[in-house]
């Protein structure tokens, strides 16, 4: 319980401050940007394993078989009626969630930034500015893109890239082009929103072993070239923004979330450059569309209300863009 007190502070927090913003010019709209998180009654003989036959929820299941939540509920009585509570059993990178800068360490060859290799001196969720969780979005959409890729398999994602292609050679991924095209728009603490269309395909029966999100590592997200014109415009800039948001499973494209081999070679590239400059990564996000559409005639302020968890990897956001 107290660490959900500290999540709800902190959010209270972050919507004063982006409430404040968004009063100069006017909230018209606010879009949720945030999957819920499934939930299942707790095995009889393990309480922290999922019974998948028990959903608390009509929710359907988290994409990754292994990782749904467990929700264990208890009734305290009273003489109105009772109180209910309970304990959650969950990953840290579940739903739409935040991974702070101590998600990826690296090591001496990567390193680009000082003590980039030291696990102490990452910043974890507890130490994470507030202020980097409030900024002015700016939007990439390639939903476009993905979609005619689809369509060559009937709106449906196939593992088989000769089917659908999301490798680092697609049309159907993030490129540096793209990146460079809303340069002028970067600047010191904004977000950037990576509209794939991808969100569509969330969420799904808790016992599929291959689903169309994760597609065997053949989906859509930013590519090596796209990170690396990124860091090269911010560094050009002398800005650093705040965080790249997305409606994908691991920012990467699939190819590059996963590696060249078993072995996880060069992997992660984005996590691996990112997360050292302390930009944050928020994954798994949902209705970027909306935000898309709404930029064009207005502004949009990204709210992020990430658990304040001490020495947390990452963890699940509520968030929010609130557009004027």
């Amino acid at each position: 319980m107290a660490i959900f007190r500290l999540w709800l502070a902190a959010l209270a927090s972050l919507l004063a401050v982006s409430w404040s913003l968004a009063q100069e010019g006017g909230i018209k709209t606010v879009i949720d940007l945030t999957h819920p998180i499934p939930t299942y009654h707790q095995m009889a003989d393990d309480p922290v394993r999922p019974d998948l036959t028990q959903p608390w929820t009509d929710l359907g299941g988290y994409p990754i078989i292994g990782e749904q939540a467990v929700l264990w509920l208890r009734q305290i009585p009273t003489n109105n009626g009772y109180i209910e509570s309970g304990r959650m059993t969950l990953w840290e990178h579940q739903g739409t969630h935040l991974d702070a800068p101590s998600h990826f360490i690296n090591n001496a060859q990567s390193a680009e930034v000082p003590r980039a290799a030291s696990a102490a001196s990452r910043h974890h969720l507890h130490e994470i500015d507030a202020r980097q969780l409030v900024g002015p979005a700016v939007v990439i959409d390639i939903s476009d893109r993905v979609r005619r890729e689809l369509a060559k398999n009937d709106g449906r994602p196939s593992p088989d890239r000769s089917v659908t292609d999301f490798s680092e050679t697609s049309s159907a991924v993030v490129t540096a082009q793209d990146v460079e095209a809303v340069a002028d728009q970067l600047r010191d603490g904004v977000w950037l929103v990576v509209n794939l269309g991808w969100s569509q395909f969330f969420t799904g029966e808790p016992a599929m072993q291959k689903s169309p999100y994760i597609n065997a590592s053949n989906h859509p997200g930013m590519s090596r070239k796209a990170t690396d014109k990124l860091i090269e415009i911010m560094d050009r800039k002398k800005i650093k923004i705040s965080g790249v948001m997305l409606d994908n499973i691991a920012y990467e494209t699939g190819q590059v979330a996963h590696g060249d081999d078993d072995k996880r070679t060069n992997a992660l590239h984005g996590h691996m450059r990112l997360l050292q400059r302390e930009v944050l990564i928020l994954e798994n996000a949902t209705n970027l569309d909306k935000v898309s559409q709404a930029v064009k005639g207005g502004q949009c302020n990204i709210v992020v209300g990430a658990i304040k968890l001490g020495w947390g990897t990452g963890g699940p956001a509520r968030v929010f863009a609130l557009c004027s």
